[in-house]
């Protein structure tokens, strides 16, 4: 997965994505998990007669080598997991009457074969309109006229936020749906890719828009831009686009659960509820300020915390949670190996 970004990225078409695996075929000829990597690689490729026979190869390898595989097992894709073209998305009801989580697909690029889990948060504020906080594209999801006809029952949408630079391709679907309502982000120099739309503004910590409602936060000194947005009233801290991914959430795309793996957050046993990619250490331009930014966020009062790419932590643990993914940064001291930066994060996570 790693490699394929690699290709897309810097246009190297002739980047041989299956390499690396050929060889722990090799070495390791009775483990699934590389057939199913190599089939994930041709399903994306859109050939799908490669990827159902590597696919289904993988399967008979884990039910034929259980005691090789068994480590792993929580890892063996599930049909409609790895398949995965649209499903339905399901908004549920976190606080009563006030606020709302929408899980579903999410797509990179407009023809993305094999789209990742997301999920939308929906607050309302008290003058009854509604605000879209990390939107899905509505509009592609199985259910999409039943999904768009509950957002519309929940009140007027007044502004949808992305909250992330690497979400903002979500915005321009949203905006057809939605014509009237705000678009704000969190990255003016790119403008999310979408130069083109009639943007209301880019989030500044020192310009509060929907207070006393709602506050957010910039995490400063990282590439992304990403914001954080806290609901007072009911202690919810939303908007962890892609600084709080749950490795232990049943994700509905097998494409998360690669993601996961590829960038450490995925570690058996020590798994944990929260974590950072591991490379998010050389995305940070200002440790410093990236690390007062998380320093400001860990003092609120926090009961619920909604992650971007799915799953919710709540209750009294949920900011110790937070704070113990990101020790890497809060306790550790400035000059780290580039070893040390891409490891620490899963480490301490």
């Amino acid at each position: 997965m790693t490699r394929k970004s690699f290709r897309q990225e810097f246009r190297l078409p002739d980047l041989d994505l299956h390499a690396p695996l050929q060889k722990f075929m090799r070495t390791h000829p009775h483990h699934f998990l590389p057939y199913a990597a190599s089939a994930y690689i041709y399903h994306t490729e859109r050939n799908e007669q490669k990827a159902t026979e590597l696919y289904e190869f993988a399967h008979q390898l884990a039910d034929e080598y259980p005691e090789v595989n068994r480590p792993f097992i929580s890892l063996l894709p599930r049909h409609d997991q790895f398949f995965v073209d649209s499903c339905n998305a399901e908004l549920s009801e976190l606080v009563p009457k006030t606020i709302w989580t929408i899980q579903g697909l999410f797509y990179s690029t407009h023809d993305d074969p094999s789209p990742i889990d997301l999920q939308s948060s929906v607050v309302r504020l008290e003058d009854g309109d509604i605000i879209i906080i990390n939107p899905l594209q509505f509009n592609r999801q199985k259910n999409s006229d039943e999904i768009i006809e509950s957002i519309n029952s929940l009140g007027d949408v007044a502004a949808i936020i992305s909250s992330t630079a690497t979400h903002g391709i979500a915005i321009e679907e949203c905006h057809k749906i939605w014509p009237n309502a705000k678009l704000f982000g969190t990255h003016e120099g790119n403008k999310h890719g979408n130069p083109r739309l009639p943007w209301s503004g880019f989030l500044r910590e020192s310009e509060q828009l929907f207070e006393p409602d709602l506050f957010h936060y910039q995490i400063k000194g990282q590439n992304w831009n990403e914001t954080v947005f806290y609901h007072p009233a009911t202690k919810v801290l939303l908007g962890l686009a892609d600084l709080g991914i749950s490795p232990l959430h049943s994700f509905r795309s097998w494409s998360m659960v690669a993601y996961c793996l590829s960038m450490g957050m995925w570690r058996g046993s020590k798994t944990t509820s929260i974590a950072l990619q591991n490379y998010q250490t050389i995305m940070i331009t200002d440790r410093e300020a990236f690390r007062e930014s998380w320093a400001g966020v860990l003092l609120l009062d926090v009961e619920a915390i909604v992650l971007g790419h799915g799953g919710i932590l709540k209750g009294n643990q949920a900011s110790q949670q937070l704070r113990e993914s990101l020790l890497w940064i809060i306790e550790s001291s400035q000059g780290l190996s580039l070893f040390e930066k891409i490891y620490l994060p899963p480490l301490y996570a």
